[in-house]
């Protein structure tokens, strides 16, 4: 059959029917071409979509939450790797070993804060004390700065004792007298004081006189009892400096002590004589 018709056929067919079998040819060898191209993509595209589809079931079967932005934030922590949540637990437990470190520290330190609130307290009283003791120590710091020439005992000491004109119905009496030979020089300095190198608080009551000048009560407060020593029953007081009380050179020198009345007494009194150096 074929044959009969190709030989109906004129050259000019012939030509036509070779340019449409060349053109289905090229057709296919197009489409082929195309096919293999496309293979890659189409399977990236496929896994994408099968991806995306099985999201979509495990939203399905999931319970669906409105994402808030705490839920944000919580989905984010989530996401915190296993060494950064290591690391955050770490840190947490040093802040906990802090914290009780800080309670037993404040547990040890709270009698310590006491004690020292209770040294605080009247602290200005105590410090006019102190101040008192440094002028104390001052005025003894400049009596050595003159050399010792010679220490005189002029009474002995007396306790605390109720006077002869109790209840201070009579004047002023002398309980006790004495008289010494003393050469004083330009320069010198006689201190009155309870021990003999003129550096002792010392007690009287109520006045020394020497050579019929008062010179002074002895005490700076009375606590009694009767019978207790003077340094005790009264307030001591610093070495005095009555150089201004004895006369230059070599004279005699009386001294006395007055009681006004009630109690009367004394510690020992030393009048010592400093020669600068």
């Amino acid at each position: 059959m074929f044959k009969n018709l190709k030989l109906k056929l004129n050259p000019t067919a012939h030509v036509v029917l070779l340019l449409i079998v060349l053109i289905v040819i090229g057709v296919f060898v197009y489409q082929t071409w195309a096919q293999n191209a496309e293979n890659q993509p189409i399977v990236t595209e496929k896994k994408r979509e099968t991806s995306e589809a099985e999201d979509a079931n495990r939203d399905q079967k999931a319970p669906k939450q409105l994402k808030t932005a705490s839920s944000v934030d919580t989905e984010d922590q989530n996401e915190v790797p296993e060494e950064e949540q290591e690391t955050q637990g770490q840190i947490q437990g040093i802040i906990k070993e802090l914290q009780q470190d800080v309670t037993n520290l404040a547990g040890k330190v709270e009698p310590y804060y006491n004690e020292i609130k209770s040294l605080l307290i009247g602290s200005e009283e105590k410090i006019a004390e102190l101040n008192e003791r440094v002028d104390k120590l001052e005025e003894r710091i400049a009596h050595l700065e003159f050399l010792h020439t010679v220490s005189i005992k002029l009474f002995e000491a007396t306790p605390c004792t109720q006077s002869a004109n109790f209840p201070r119905n009579i004047p002023e009496w002398k309980f006790k007298e004495t008289t010494a030979e003393l050469e004083i020089k330009e320069g010198d300095r006689a201190i009155i004081s309870s021990t003999s190198e003129g550096s002792g608080d010392f007690v009287y009551d109520n006045d020394l006189y020497i050579n019929g000048t008062n010179v002074g009560p002895g005490f700076a407060g009375f606590n009694g009892p009767v019978g207790a020593p003077a340094e005790v029953a009264w307030r001591p007081v610093p070495p005095r400096d009555v150089t201004p009380f004895i006369p230059t050179g070599k004279t005699n020198v009386t001294f006395e002590l007055r009681d006004n009345g009630a109690w009367h007494g004394n510690t020992d009194i030393y009048l010592t004589i400093f020669r600068e150096k």
